[in-house]
Order: C-alpha cells, then sequence, then structure tokens
C-alpha cells in the first residue's frame, strides 16, 4: 500500500470508508485543480522570500523526499515543498524552516486575519475552518517530530493582512522582478502576510482530537494514537470501523454513486425499507435539513411534509403567485416517494418576458480575486474583473456575439481594457441587460467606484460606464432584468435536483427538453458564431472541454486566467487555456439565451398567459 500522504490522512480522519475509497483502484477521488495548485505555490514562494537558503524541491515525491534530507543536514535552511517520511506515513510541507533552534513547520492560508492575531489558542473563537488547518498541521508535526525526535518542533501560519494596502503595482509578479527592486518587493511582501504561532495550538490537537471534528473512531485520541488506527484499517472494507451515517456524509464525494458503481450509501447504508436509496436529504433544496437529520432521516422518502401542502394539487390550489423554495423541497420529497408531480410547472409571472426592451444583452462577467494584489493601492481579495461574453437577441431574431478576454502581459491592468471593450458593444447603450444573479450590476458599480478614486484622469471611462449601466432611452429600473428571479419565482422542472445556479438549470432544461414529446419545444438552434453544439450533450460545459485543463465553473475560470496573468503557464498551455476560458464565458451568457428561449417558448404555449403550465 502507498504511504499515507496528508490528503489520505484527512480522508480517513473525517471518515474510514472515504480512506477505503481513496485507495481503492476503482475510486479515484482526487481530482486536483491544477490552476489553484499552481497559484498556491505562487503564494507560498511569496511567503519564502523573507527567509535565507532558500531550496525548492522536485515534482517527483520520492526525489523530494531525498533532496529533503539532503537540506537538512545544513545548518539553516528553507525547503520549499519538503517532504518527510517515517515508515508509512509522508508529508509534504509547504514551507520546511530549519535554523539553530529548531524546525518550523509553515502553513500558508487565504483568510484574511488582522496582524494583531499574532497566535492561534484552542478556545471557542476558532472556526472550524481553522480547526481543519490545525489538524493537518498536526499531522505534519508528528511525522517530523517521529523522523527528528529531538528537534524543537514550532508552527506557523500565514494570512493575508486584512488592513494591507499595496504601495507597488504588480506585486503578483513578484519572481519575476529585477535585482534592484527586489529589497522594495520583500518588505511589501513582508507587510502583505500576518503570522500567527499555532505551535501551543497543533500540540493540543495533537494530544487529543477536537470534539466535533473527525471521525468518533478517533474521539479523546492523540494523532499518535489515531495513526496507529489508520495503520490498522482493513483496506477491503471498513464496515466494522464505520456502522452509522454521519456528519462528514453531507459533502463526500463517495456518498452518490455514479453510472457504473454504486455510491457509498448504497453499498453501506442503503436500509431495507429504502426503495430510493440515492435520493438524500442532502440534496433537497433550501433550507430545513436539520429536523430531519436530528431524526435520523437520511433518505427524501422518509420525510414527511408538515405545510399541509402534501400533494401537488394543494400546492396547485394554495400555493400562491410563486412558486416558493418549500413547495420546491416539497416536490423533490413527493417524487422521491414515488407520488405524481408534474415534470415542468411554470407560473404566470413569467408574462413579465414578453415586456423586456429590446435589444436583449444576455452578459455575463468574469471577475478575479487574489491574495496577492496586481496594483498599487490595491488590497487582498480585491476584484478583478478580466473577462466578459455578450450575447445581444435583437427584435428580428437576429442574435450576435462579442466578448473580451484580457490576453496582455501580467504588468498590464485589466480594468481599462474591459471597460473600453464593454462600452463599444453595438448598442449597449440601448434595451436590457440580462444576467444571471445580481453580479454584473454589482460589477459595474464597483468599476465606477474604482475608477472615481482618480476621477478627472477617468472621467470619459466613467461617463461611458454609466451610459452601460444605466441605458440612454429607457428607466434605470428596466435597464437590468436578472432572470435567476424568473426561474425562482415562477420555474420548476423535474430535472431540477438541488440548486438553482445557471447551470444546473441548463442542463435541467437540455434533459427536460430531449425526453419531453412538446415537439413545439424542440432545442434551439446554436449561432454559427458558437463552437459547441449544445444539443447534441446533456453537459455542455464537459463538452467544451479540450487537453488535461479543464474549466467548469468560475472557480476554475478565475484560478486560469491568475495563473496566466502571473507567468504560471507553460508556453505550450497558454493558447489551450485562453481559448477554454473563451469558449466556458461564452457557453455562460449562450445558456441564458436557451433558457430565455425556453421560457418564451413556453408563454406562448398558451394563448392566455395568465393560466399555469403543467406538464
Amino acid at each position: 500500500m502507498k504511504p499515507l500522504n496528508d490528503h489520505l490522512f484527512l480522508q480517513a480522519f473525517s471518515c474510514p470508508l472515504k480512506f477505503y475509497y481513496s485507495i481503492s483502484d476503482k475510486r479515484s477521488d482526487y481530482h486536483r485543480d491544477f490552476f489553484r495548485q499552481r497559484n498556491k505555490l505562487h503564494l507560498r514562494d511569496a511567503v519564502a522570500s523573507r527567509f535565507t537558503n532558500i531550496k525548492h524541491t522536485s515534482n517527483d515525491v520520492e526525489e523530494a523526499n531525498k533532496e529533503t534530507e539532503s537540506w537538512l543536514k545544513e545548518g539553516e535552511v528553507t525547503i520549499c515543498g519538503a517532504v518527510i517520511q517515517h515508515g508509512d506515513f509522508l508529508t509534504r510541507i509547504p514551507i520546511l524552516n530549519k535554523t539553530s533552534s529548531g524546525i518550523t513547520i509553515i502553513q500558508i492560508h487565504g483568510k484574511l486575519r488582522k496582524r494583531s492575531m499574532e497566535s492561534i489558542r484552542m478556545d471557542g473563537k476558532l472556526g472550524k475552518s481553522v480547526i481543519n488547518y490545525l489538524v493537518k498541521a498536526a499531522y505534519r508535526s508528528e511525522v517530523v517530530r517521529r523522523v527528528f525526535p529531538d528537534s524543537l518542533i514550532n508552527v506557523e501560519f500565514y494570512f493575508p493582512n486584512k488592513d494591507f494596502k499595496s504601495s507597488l503595482d504588480h506585486l503578483h509578479l513578484h519572481h519575476k522582478v529585477i535585482k534592484s527592486e527586489s529589497d522594495k518587493v520583500d518588505q511589501e511582501l513582508q507587510q502583505l502576510f500576518t503570522v500567527s504561532d499555532a505551535t501551543e495550538a497543533v500540540k493540543s490537537v495533537s494530544d487529543r482530537k477536537p470534539d466535533g471534528i473527525g471521525y468518533k473512531l478517533f474521539d479523546s485520541l492523540s494523532i499518535s494514537e489515531i495513526l496507529e488506527k489508520i495503520s490498522n484499517l482493513k483496506t477491503g472494507r471498513a464496515d466494522s470501523d464505520v456502522q452509522n451515517i454521519h456528519s462528514a456524509c453531507r459533502y463526500c464525494q463517495f456518498r452518490l454513486g455514479n453510472i457504473n458503481e454504486p455510491g457509498c450509501w448504497e453499498e453501506h447504508f442503503n436500509p431495507d425499507d429504502v426503495i430510493k436509496g440515492n435520493k438524500h436529504v442532502y440534496e433537497l433544496i433550501g433550507q430545513g435539513s436539520k429536523r430531519d437529520l436530528d431524526n435520523n432521516q437520511y433518505f427524501q422518502e422518509e420525510i414527511t411534509i408538515h405545510d399541509g401542502l402534501h400533494s401537488f394539487d394543494l400546492m396547485k390550489k394554495f400555493g400562491g403567485p410563486h412558486i416558493t423554495v418549500q413547495q420546491r423541497r416539497n416536490l423533490q420529497v413527493l417524487q422521491s416517494k414515488g407520488e405524481w408531480v408534474p415534470r415542468l410547472w411554470v407560473k404566470p409571472g413569467i408574462e413579465i418576458l414578453m415586456q423586456l426592451n429590446f435589444p436583449l444583452h444576455f452578459i455575463d462577467f468574469e471577475a478575479a480575486t487574489y491574495s496577492l494584489p496586481m496594483k498599487r493601492g490595491s488590497q487582498p481579495y480585491e476584484s478583478i474583473y478580466f473577462q466578459f461574453s455578450c450575447h445581444t437577441l435583437n427584435s428580428d431574431g437576429t442574435l450576435e456575439h462579442a466578448e473580451w478576454l484580457d490576453m496582455s502581459h501580467g504588468e498590464n491592468f485589466p480594468h481599462d481594457d474591459f471597460t473600453k471593450a464593454l462600452t463599444q458593444i453595438p448598442e449597449i447603450e440601448k434595451g436590457t441587460l440580462i444576467h444571471y444573479s445580481p453580479f454584473e450590476k454589482q460589477a459595474l458599480n464597483k468599476l465606477i467606484r474604482g475608477f472615481e478614486k482618480n476621477s478627472m484622469l477617468n472621467k470619459e471611462k466613467i461617463e461611458k460606464l454609466e451610459i452601460v449601466r444605466d441605458g440612454l432611452n429607457s428607466q434605470k429600473s428596466d435597464r437590468f432584468f436578472d432572470l435567476s428571479r424568473i426561474v425562482r419565482d415562477f420555474y420548476y422542472n423535474g430535472f431540477m435536483n438541488g440548486g438553482l445556479g445557471l447551470k444546473e438549470v441548463l442542463n435541467s432544461i437540455l434533459l427536460w427538453e430531449k425526453s419531453s414529446i412538446q415537439k413545439t419545444l424542440g432545442g434551439l438552434e446554436h449561432p454559427d458564431s458558437f463552437t459547441v453544439p449544445i444539443k447534441d450533450t446533456l453537459d455542455p460545459y464537459l463538452h467544451i472541454q479540450t487537453g488535461n485543463n479543464q474549466i467548469l465553473d468560475g472557480s476554475s475560470a478565475m484560478n486560469a486566467w491568475i495563473s496566466f496573468k502571473c507567468g504560471l503557464l507553460k508556453e505550450e498551455e497558454r493558447d489551450e487555456v485562453l481559448e477554454l476560458l473563451k469558449r466556458y464565458c461564452e457557453l455562460d451568457s449562450y445558456s441564458m439565451v436557451i433558457l430565455y428561449h425556453h421560457l418564451v417558448r413556453l408563454f406562448k404555449m398558451r394563448e392566455n398567459g395568465s393560466e399555469e403550465i403543467i406538464l
């Protein structure tokens, strides 16, 4: 069996069954976001710059282990990516600093923290995420202690300073600064991070597992004792170690199955009286699951509906003008019980779509936040708008596409070019800006406020952005239209699960239209400019991927662009990554076009739009 590393330890600590699935050849769960990983290493190197005699280990773990062992023979050394192994236990430490006074394990975390918080204490004020940081550090500390039993071992956590404001441009390019400027950059980076001594808190966690975190098998045990327990876990099955469903199940990637294999609950915890073992309470939309879980009800068909709307007929009769979250939840429960629910339910409120002013600009922005500021005067995690896609639907039915992506070198801050491209979209000052969630409207206001810091210099940009925001020939209240509000209030699709995000709604529409006998609701033809045949796949976001890199959501898009902007992409990757970013953003704005046409076609199915649509 391969050595227990940091990831496998945390899996086993959370649930021994996770350990079983993680080491199973059939179940490789560990899909790493390579863009995010690169950005984290870039952040690590920013912290390491304050130390001396800095060494970087190889990517290969075995080689890194040999390098670490060799370098630690030196008097003082700072090793980035140090690998320490003792028997079957292995850890890879972001920064390991050795001095004459001992060894310091350094972890870098993304949470903002004030400089005044110089130490971490085990008290009731610690959040769950910080406790998880301590557990990982306790494992690392234990492995290092076993290899160096006579050394003093300290632990430090580095966080971005909440009060930091950069006095330099391009701090994200710290690895590319010329030598004459390196002292300024090093001073700035020292101010950017606040250091918290976690040594005593890690020792407390090492001596006894904190209550309420980790699997109950390890309650009251030390980290050393937990490692022995993990060593003895059965590699074939872990049924004897995990007897019940527990708190770690909620976000476990093994709970649900796939086409080829059943999920963990179907294998281990499916009661005899549960028919639909893949319909879990955790997938129910909205709030309200705690009461059910407290009653040990984990499957949807076990849930009792308490609000009196325990059939679709009652919901239709007494439910009101909106489809509420609770009604959606009830429909999921009824469906799991085998009772009839509509495959499609649309309230008359969608008629507001027929009142929108053309042209309709379906617009999507992408933004990045990074702990290393890219511009003088910026703070960690300020929003940077680096991309947009806009599909414009004209009153005659024609569709036009405009897009922009920052592909400039790392020193160029994108907001000027973003503004120029946005304000040049044909007829952007007319009609309606359609978005999904309030993000785009908020982004325009933030851009304007950013330029207002130097209003004389940026007067023209501010005026043009205000025209985009307010329009020329419309009331301000009619300028923006949030399509997610229509879905939330007036639209239900039986293929929806626990979310109302754009991607979930798109997939539910495609599934419904593919399975529906309503031929008048056939799939929308994609424009020639769009590179993905939407109706040929039920997951367009998977269909647009190429090569080893994947951009499936806003987080991976953000991390991909940050990697590009910081110069962390290999030369052969750049074109592919930039093309993926374009496809992803284009698909986001085009998904809104699909949703709009779908809803309008549904409205037109009734000559009188006052009736509900139930199919």
